[in-house]
């Protein structure tokens, strides 16, 4: 599940990167139609990476351990000491 998410994370930051660049194209486009194309296009990217995101964030909490509780980190400190 760790690989899953790392190459989810990947596919996020590469979107991300391609965002940028069609933002930048957008800058230099004149006809309507070509910018009302290149703002579906950014949208429609910017809704996959959020989703992305947030499936990321979802598969995280499978693949890290979870932090202790302040009151768990207080006993484990206490133990140590």
């Amino acid at each position: 599940m760790k690989r899953l998410y790392e190459s989810y994370r990947q596919t996020a930051d590469e979107l991300a990167a391609h965002i940028r660049r069609l933002k930048e194209e957008r800058l230099s486009r004149r006809d309507p139609d070509e910018l009302n194309r290149l703002n579906a296009r950014i949208e429609l990217l910017e809704t996959e990476r959020a989703e992305l995101i947030r499936v990321c964030a979802q598969l995280r909490a499978y693949t890290e351990p979870k932090p202790a509780s302040p009151s768990m980190a207080a006993r484990i400190a206490k133990a140590g000491a």
